[in-house]
C-alpha cells in the first residue's frame, strides 16, 4: 500500500517564493515521471489546497498537511507509516544560524529519526548546505548525514563540502542543481523603461547602516528617472518589506512596495527594465525572465550563482554595501545576454539530483 507514497517536506508555507517555485517544478516533475503516486507535503500555512496551480495534477494525488505541535509529535507517526519514504525538497537546510543556532537542525534530525524508526527511509532532494561552527553543530551535520539515505546538492559548492567532509559516505551524494531552474518560462510582459525592481532581504531591516546605504543609493539612482519598485521574494514572518519600507521611507524618488501571490511574481518582475536582488532567486527568476539585473552577495550562494552564469559577473556580482552606479547598471542593460546556456545546463542538473526517487 506505500509503495507509491511519499511524505515531502522543505521550506513550505512560509511565503517564500523561491520555496513555492521549487515545490511547485517538483510536483510538476513527480506528475510526469511517478505516475501513480500520493505525495503528503507538510507545510507551515496551508495556501496550496486553495491554488489549483499545486493541486490539479493528471497523473499523481497531493494532499497539505499544516505542521502543528500534534502533526510533529504524535500524527507523524502515523503517516511514516503511510509512506514509503521521506524526502526534503530543496533549500539551504543543513546550516547553523547566528539568530537561532542549531533549532531547525536539531527538529530534522528528530523528523529523520521518527522515519527511520518505523524502517522508513529519508532523503535530501537538491539542497544548498551551509556551515557549522560549533562542536554540537558538527555532530548534528554528521548524524544527519549517517541517517539519510541520499543528498542530493543543488551546487557545486555544497556538493564539494559534503564531499570533503563525509569522504567514507561519497555514495550518498549526487550532484544536482536549483530546482527553480526546472521551469520553463519566456518574457510576455513588457518592462517599464524607468522601473528599478529592488528585492532586499529582512534580515537588515534593523540595521541602520545598511539601510542607509542602499537608501542613498537608490536615491542616487532615481535621479536616472527610475521609479523603484519594492518586490519581496520572502512574504511571510519576516517579510522582506520590513526591510523595504524602511528603505522607502528615505526616498525622494517614486516608489512602490508591492505583495502578490505565487502566480503574480513573473508578472512583477517582467516590470522591470533592471533588477537589483539580495535574494538568490531574485537573481536567479532575474536570468530565467531575461530582464537585466545585478546581485547583491548576502550569502556565497549569490556570488556563486552569479559566476556560474558567466555573463558580465565583474559587475553583477555585488557585495554588500558597494555601491552599484547609474554607469554600470546602464552597461549592463546594454550588454546584458540571457545565460540560456547556463540555466539549460542548470535544468539538466536538477533533473539529475531527482533520481533519488527511484533507488
Amino acid at each position: 500500500m506505500s509503495d507509491n507514497r511519499y511524505s515531502l517536506y522543505g521550506y513550505f508555507g512560509f511565503q517564500n517564493i523561491g520555496d513555492d517555485i521549487m515545490l511547485l517544478n517538483a510536483l510538476n516533475y513527480f506528475d510526469e515521471f511517478r505516475k501513480d503516486s500520493k505525495f503528503y507535503v507538510f507545510v507551515n500555512e496551508d495556501y496550496y489546497s486553495t491554488n489549483s496551480d499545486y493541486t490539479n495534477y493528471s497523473n499523481i494525488q497531493v494532499s497539505y498537511i499544516k505542521l502543528s505541535p500534534f502533526i510533529n509529535r504524535i500524527a507523524v507517526y502515523y503517516y511514516a507509516s503511510l509512506v514509503k519514504e521521506a524526502f526534503w525538497i530543496g533549500g539551504t537546510c543543513l546550516y547553523e544560524t547566528s539568530s537561532s543556532g542549531l533549532t531547525g537542525v536539531q527538529w530534522l534530525m528528530r523528523l529523520i529519526k521518527k522515519y527511520n524508526g518505523l524502517s522508513k527511509d529519508f532523503s535530501f532532494c537538491n539542497i544548498g548546505i551551509g556551515e557549522f561552527t560549533s562542536e554540537k553543530g558538527k555532530i548534528l551535520y554528521k548524524d544527519i548525514v549517517f541517517y539519510s539515505k541520499y543528498i542530493s546538492c543543488r551546487d557545486q559548492l555544497s556538493f564539494s563540502k559534503v564531499k570533503e567532509h563525509f569522504k567514507e559516505d561519497v555514495s550518498k551524494f549526487i550532484k544536482g542543481g536549483d530546482l527553480a531552474s526546472l521551469i520553463d518560462y519566456r518574457r510576455e510582459g513588457t518592462p517599464r523603461d524607468y522601473t528599478l525592481v529592488f528585492c532586499g532581504h529582512y534580515q537588515y531591516h534593523s540595521d541602520t547602516k545598511v539601510i542607509a546605504f542602499y537608501s542613498e543609493m537608490l536615491n542616487e539612482l532615481g535621479k536616472l528617472g527610475f521609479d523603484i519598485l519594492f518586490v519581496p521574494m520572502h512574504q511571510g514572518v519576516d517579510n522582506d518589506n520590513i526591510f523595504h519600507y524602511k528603505i522607502a521611507e528615505n526616498l525622494k524618488c517614486k516608489y512602490d512596495v508591492i505583495s502578490y501571490t505565487p502566480r503574480e511574481i513573473f508578472a512583477w518582475l517582467e516590470k522591470g527594465k533592471f533588477i537589483i536582488s539580495m535574494r538568490l532567486h531574485g537573481v536567479f527568476l532575474s536570468d530565467i525572465i531575461g530582464v537585466p539585473n545585478i546581485g547583491i552577495a548576502y550569502h556565497e550562494k549569490v556570488s556563486t550563482y552569479v559566476n556560474n552564469t558567466e555573463v558580465l559577473t565583474s559587475i553583477r556580482n555585488k557585495q554588500l554595501g558597494e555601491t552599484i552606479t547609474k554607469e554600470e547598471i546602464l552597461w549592463v542593460i546594454e550588454k546584458y545576454i540571457k545565460p540560456e546556456n547556463f540555466l539549460a545546463k542548470e535544468k539538466i542538473e536538477a533533473i539529475n539530483g531527482m533520481p533519488i526517487f527511484e533507488h
